[in-house]
């Protein structure tokens, strides 16, 4: 069950890890229930572009670089204000169930509590994620949706993750991150990729979520790292063909990619070249097709 608000106006003050405030002003406020339990709260807030370049900068509200999408490519007006929704760590939830009644309660438990406890972990940008962050200009909205978007914080917390429901918005995510930074995108590497999207994933459920058992941790890497596999290979050139063998593919690569190979007569293998500064290696590339 979604409730949503009317515009709201509530001013609150949060702290940065360079200790100092930014001053936010509340306009919407959106919670979302599951069986009368309270399983999100979002906020939007306006703010100048001034403010806006000091969240990028400093990686405010969790909006590190590898959690935008397309940021690079938005030419924000700096004379229009910027909209930013964010969500809540979902750990700060039990804070706010009381006041979940509706959406004003849960607006003026924000501003008063800021008053009496700004030190509460609830005014602090890293436990709050940004999801997207738009601007209108000539009656049109432009900007972007973040990692956080599509993987909600609130599903790493979960005891019964779902792996196809982690793997779907992941694959959706990484789809329109190649049709936002196609050109960008094309120059990386494959394996390169899954290897650093790997690691910032586990960086980012250790660090932020570190009561998650260890193995509910790999396990949610290894469904995304799988999800980034298959994106990839949805999106590689017309060279290689899923209907075709493991062999065929192997050599369709290695004829792209210019290198000199000889086939080795009754295996399914190659053998290939490499001379480096250092000395001349003989190289094989042998596939199992059954296994």
């Amino acid at each position: 069950m979604n409730l949503n608000t009317h515009p709201l106006h509530h001013q609150i003050f949060l702290h940065s890890s360079s200790h100092t405030n930014l001053n936010l002003t509340i306009v919407n406020i959106s919670l979302t229930k599951e069986e009368n339990k309270l399983t999100n709260c979002h906020i939007t807030f306006c703010i100048n572009s001034e403010l806006y370049s000091r969240i990028i900068n400093e990686s405010l509200f969790n909006l590190k670089p590898e959690a935008l999408t397309n940021e690079t490519l938005i030419d924000f007006d700096s004379t229009l204000e910027i909209y930013i929704e964010a969500s809540v760590h979902p750990h700060l939830l039990s804070q706010l169930t009381e006041s979940a009644t509706n959406i004003n309660n849960i607006a003026n438990y924000l501003t008063s509590v800021n008053q009496s406890q700004p030190n509460h972990p609830l005014f602090f940008t890293e436990n709050w994620f940004i999801l997207e962050v738009k601007q209108i200009q000539d009656q049109k909205e432009v900007g972007y949706r973040t990692f956080w978007n599509y993987i909600s914080p609130s599903i790493l917390v979960k005891e019964d993750i779902s792996q196809s429901q982690i793997s779907t918005v992941i694959l959706k995510y990484f789809q329109d991150l190649t049709n936002d930074n196609l050109p960008k995108l094309a120059e990386i590497e494959t394996a390169e990729t899954i290897t650093e999207i790997s690691k910032l994933l586990e960086e980012l459920a250790n660090i932020q979520f570190q009561n998650i058992a260890e193995e509910t941790t790999a396990e949610l890497v290894g469904v995304m790292a799988k999800s980034l596999q298959q994106w990839s290979d949805e999106n590689r050139h017309g060279s290689y063909k899923n209907d075709q063998s493991i062999f065929a593919n192997v050599i369709a690569f290695f004829e792209k990619d210019d290198w000199q190979f000889r086939k080795i007569d009754d295996e399914d293998s190659l053998l290939l070249a490499f001379e480096g500064d250092n000395g001349r290696w003989n190289c094989y590339a042998k596939v199992r097709e059954e296994q």
